[in-house]
């Protein structure tokens, strides 16, 4: 079973579903009653522990073991996206920054994911996996030190 990542329109956060289709996924999301918890599970793969957002300990197990697998490349291009779109997004980000500072002693709401910000190049960077209905670079883990290490080189 493919494994869905939804995010809380209401707060943001990202929760990680074990089921057998999109629709499922999401009825699944919206019937839970508990909030969701992090689990930290050792990948069987590597000695790497991985963060999982899931509903309860069972679908964070099984998400684990189920993570699609990386290669170098993979890491080295997801390493790359990351850290173009930091590079592009950093006088917007600067500037984001300052302004949410100066407008927090105002009372302002704080401006999250500017256009033009890092986040902004990101999710440009990242619409073709998005397009195709793929897990995003970006957000699959490295595994082992090599890996790891392919990440860090290509941001």
């Amino acid at each position: 079973m493919p494994i869905y990542k939804i995010t809380n329109p209401d707060n943001g956060e990202a929760v990680q579903v074990w089921s057998d289709s999109q629709e499922n996924a999401i009825k699944k999301f919206q019937s839970e009653t508990r909030a969701p918890k992090t689990f930290r599970i050792k990948d069987p793969r590597s000695d790497v522990p991985q963060d999982i957002t899931a509903f309860d300990a069972k679908d964070a197990i099984k998400i684990s073991q189920n993570m699609p697998e990386t290669g170098l490349a993979t890491q080295f291009v997801a390493g790359a996206n990351v850290g173009a779109s930091n590079v592009m997004g950093l006088p917007v980000d600067l500037v984001t920054g300052g302004i949410n500072k100066v407008g927090g002693y105002f009372g302002m709401d704080p401006i999250e994911n500017p256009v033009g910000g890092s986040e902004f190049f990101k999710n440009i960077m990242e619409a073709p996996q998005d397009l195709r209905g793929r897990q995003r670079l970006s957000d699959i883990a490295p595994t082992t030190k090599s890996e790891r290490f392919a990440r860090k080189v290509g941001e």
